[in-house]
C-alpha cells in the first residue's frame, strides 16, 4: 500500500524537475535567440561601412547624399568653355562634391543678383567669389578652388603701359557694381568710377572707347573677347582646332559631367584688351555662404575636407598640370590655400583621416 502511494509522488517530482529544467534552459537560451533575431534583421555586412576608410574613393561611403543650391554666373556655360580659372575651379568643386556626397544644384544669376539674394537669405551659396575683408564680416568662404588675377585693362590704342601713366583725376574707369574691382578702383585713387551690374556693358563701353579703363578679372576679359571674336562657337583656339577632352571623374548623384581640356589651355590666347601694368592682385575663387546659414556651412566644411584630401593626394596639382598651368601658377594657388588653412575660418575644418 505504501509503495502505491510513493509511485505517484515520485512521478510528480520528476515532472516538476523536467519542467524546471526546461524553464532554466529557456532562460539561458533566450539571449541567444534574441541575438539571432537581431542578426537576421540586420546582417553583419550592413555594419561594414562603419569600418575606417583611408582612400579618397572610399571617403563618406555611408553618408547620405545632400543637396547644395549654388548660384553661378548668368553666362556660366560660356565661362566654362572659355575661362580657364572659372572652369578649373568648377571642375575641382564638382570632384570635391562627388567625394563629399553632395549634389550641386546650380542657379544662374548675375553677380549683383547673386549677392543680393545671398544676403537676403533666398540663396544658399554662390560660386566664383573673391575674398575681401568686407565680405568676410557676413560671409563664410570655402577653401580656394582655383585662382584668378585682376588687372587694369585699356583699349589697344591707349598709350598707358603702367599705372603711373594713368590720369586718375580725369580718366573714367568701369567696374562691376558691388564687386572687389570697385574696391580697387577707389583704393587706386580713380576720381571717376562708372559702375553697373552688367559686366558685358562695361566691356562694350571700353571697346567703343566710351570709358578709358576697365578693372576686370583676367578670365572675364578673355571670355568677352572670345565672344566678340566668335559669338557662336563656345571655344575658339588660336590654331582653330577643337580641344581633346576627357572626363575628370565619374558622373554621379546627378552631377553634370565635366570635361578637361588636355590639348591646350583656353585662356592662353591673346586678349583683345590691353593690360596696363602688372596684376593688381591674384585671388582665390571660392564658394561663399552667409555666416548664419549653419546648414550650408556644414556642407561647405564637407567640401573643404574633400578639397584637403584632393590636395594631399596631389589630385589638384594633377588637374593644374593637366589643364596646362605652370608650376608657378599652381604654387600661386597653393599659397592662397595655405593662407586660408591658417585663417580662423578654416581651423574648424581639420583634415579627416
Amino acid at each position: 500500500m505504501t509503495n502505491r502511494i510513493f509511485v505517484p509522488i515520485r512521478s510528480g517530482l520528476m515532472v516538476m524537475a523536467v519542467k524546471m529544467l526546461i524553464f532554466q534552459l529557456k532562460r539561458l537560451l533566450f539571449p541567444l535567440w534574441l541575438l539571432f533575431a537581431i542578426l537576421l534583421a540586420n546582417p553583419i555586412h550592413a555594419y561594414s561601412n562603419n569600418l575606417p576608410h583611408t582612400s579618397i574613393e572610399q571617403y563618406s561611403v555611408n553618408t547620405s547624399i545632400s543637396q547644395l543650391e549654388i548660384s553661378v554666373f548668368s553666362d556660366h556655360d560660356a565661362f566654362l568653355s572659355n575661362s580657364g580659372p572659372y572652369y578649373l575651379g568648377w571642375a575641382i568643386l564638382n570632384e570635391a562634391a562627388v567625394i563629399a556626397k553632395i549634389k550641386l544644384v546650380p542657379a544662374h544669376n548675375s553677380w549683383t543678383r547673386s549677392l543680393t539674394r545671398l544676403k537676403s537669405g533666398s540663396l544658399a551659396s554662390v560660386y566664383g567669389a573673391i575674398y575681401t575683408e568686407e565680405r568676410a564680416k557676413w560671409a563664410m568662404f570655402s577653401l580656394p578652388l582655383s585662382s584668378d588675377s585682376i588687372h587694369i585693362f585699356a583699349h589697344n590704342t591707349n598709350a598707358s603701359n603702367v599705372l603711373a601713366d594713368i590720369d586718375l583725376v580725369n580718366s573714367v574707369v568701369g567696374v562691376a557694381k558691388d564687386s572687389v574691382q570697385s574696391h580697387y578702383a577707389k583704393q587706386l585713387g580713380f576720381q571717376n568710377i562708372y559702375d553697373t551690374a552688367d559686366a558685358l556693358t562695361l566691356f562694350k563701353m571700353l571697346r567703343a572707347q566710351r570709358i578709358d579703363y576697365l578693372i576686370f578679372s583676367h578670365s572675364s576679359a578673355i571670355i568677352y573677347c572670345k565672344n566678340e571674336q566668335s559669338p557662336v562657337a563656345k571655344v575658339a583656339f588660336a590654331d582653330d582646332k577643337q580641344p581633346t577632352m576627357k572626363p575628370i571623374s565619374p558622373s554621379s548623384h546627378g552631377h553634370t559631367s565635366l570635361l578637361v581640356h588636355t590639348k591646350s589651355r583656353v585662356d592662353r590666347d591673346q586678349s583683345c584688351l590691353k593690360k596696363v601694368g602688372q596684376p593688381l592682385v591674384v585671388n582665390g575663387i571660392h564658394v561663399i555662404s552667409r555666416r548664419d546659414n549653419l546648414d550650408t556651412i556644414k556642407l561647405i566644411k564637407k567640401l573643404d575636407n574633400a578639397i584637403q584630401k584632393m590636395h594631399v593626394n596631389k589630385r589638384i596639382k594633377s588637374l593644374y598640370k593637366q589643364f596646362g598651368y605652370s608650376e608657378n601658377e599652381y604654387k600661386s594657388w597653393l599659397s592662397i590655400y595655405n593662407r586660408a588653412m591658417r585663417s580662423n575660418d578654416n581651423k574648424s575644418a581639420p583634415l579627416l583621416p
